[in-house]
């Protein structure tokens, strides 16, 4: 029986609704190349030349996340998606190569949700998370040994977590290269922001005021001076107080700290994410500490002030305390919890996808 070849045109409608993944700063760090009915995912490295991106591991989160996008999609469009992850993931830049066969339609669930998926940065309202909606999350994660969920709701936790979670604002005001980065992607209307289709400053929930002085925080010569009177650090427990209004923290942990394991967190973070979408909830990444701890137990710091290594160390340590990891990686974490919607998304590029020679 021949198999049936997808269309280009059912191919470009799937990637276009996969690109709608998650990505550090919105840098969607992703190509595709389509031969007969493989799809071909490419990183882009020099789309996250941050220093989270330590081993291409913020950008296999994403790709994880935008893999997981096709699966769900596909099935939307009446294909089945065979995922093979590719052996040498870092090396050769190809993260994986998706069969698609022509199958019966199926609707997943998770499918009307992946574009209104958004990260909220507003205060959220403070009461715990009903039992469903913890049920709910903490199934998502019960889907493979190798990768698991945990969510913590105690308040007194939560305040412990987000004032961890809020060291990386810190970092960023007063270490260069991470702070050109940032302002790099940031758009700061939405001309700019349809032209470039980058970090939107609408989606940081900035007040008046604090819009302002974001601007201002945008010139590092600046910057380093107001930070000579505490600047970064009232940043960061400005940041805190939004972080401790959260119905809970949850994160995924890794057996280990391998490509593999990160391409395997995105997956289920998007999953997770799709389905706190689905139930009213809103939700926010906290990644920053992880990632630059992870660069830092790698023994690649040099980038980074030993202060500040030590700080995001510290950081780390609270979250693995907390979560209970067993020593195991926390891939990533998430303030979880009831709140308004969004003041604005950040939008996507058209992807690149290059249709080579049919065989």
């Amino acid at each position: 029986m021949k198999m049936m070849t997808p269309t280009p045109g059912d191919i470009k409608k799937i990637i276009d609704y996969a690109v709608w993944a998650p990505s550090g700063d919105n840098s969607q760090p992703w190509r595709f190349e389509i031969v007969n009915n493989e799809v071909r995912v490419f990183n882009v490295p020099e789309r996250d030349t941050s220093l989270y991106n330590y081993n291409y591991n913020a950008s296999l989160v994403a790709l994880g996340g935008l893999i997981e996008n096709i699966k769900i999609v596909s099935s939307h469009f009446g294909y089945t998606a065979l995922i093979n992850i590719s052996p040498s993931t870092v090396n050769s830049n190809l993260i994986t190569t998706i069969s698609l066969t022509k199958g019966n339609l199926s609707e997943n669930s998770l499918f009307p949700f992946i574009k209104g998926r958004i990260s909220n940065r507003k205060p959220y309202d403070i009461r715990a998370l009903s039992k469903k909606h913890k049920e709910e999350i903490l199934q998502v994660g019960k889907v493979s040994s190798d990768i698991s969920i945990k969510l913590v709701d105690d308040r007194e936790q939560i305040e412990k977590l987000a004032t961890a979670a809020s060291i990386n604002e810190k970092v960023v005001l007063e270490n260069k290269k991470l702070h050109e980065f940032l302002f790099r992607h940031i758009t700061w209307s939405e001309a700019e922001d349809a032209r470039k289709k980058g970090f939107f400053i609408k989606t940081l929930e900035l007040k008046g005021p604090q819009a302002v002085a974001f601007k201002l925080l945008s010139h590092w010569k600046i910057l380093v001076l107001l930070n000579k009177i505490g600047v970064s650090d009232l940043v960061s427990r400005e940041n805190a107080k939004v972080y401790k209004r959260s119905g809970a923290f949850v994160a995924i942990i890794a057996n280990n700290s391998s490509p593999a394991s990160f391409l395997a967190s995105g997956m289920l973070m998007q999953r997770f994410w799709l389905s706190a979408t689905k139930v009213g909830l809103g939700v926010q990444p906290l990644t920053g500490v992880l990632f630059l701890c992870h660069r830092i137990k790698s023994g690649i710091d040099h980038e980074l002030h030993p202060f500040h290594s030590t700080l995001v160390t510290n950081a780390y340590s609270t979250a693995e305390n907390i979560f209970k990891t067993d020593g195991k990686p926390i891939t990533m974490m998430f303030r979880v919890g009831y709140a308004k919607i969004p003041s604005a998304k950040c939008l996507r590029r058209e992807p690149d996808v290059r249709f080579l020679q049919q065989t």
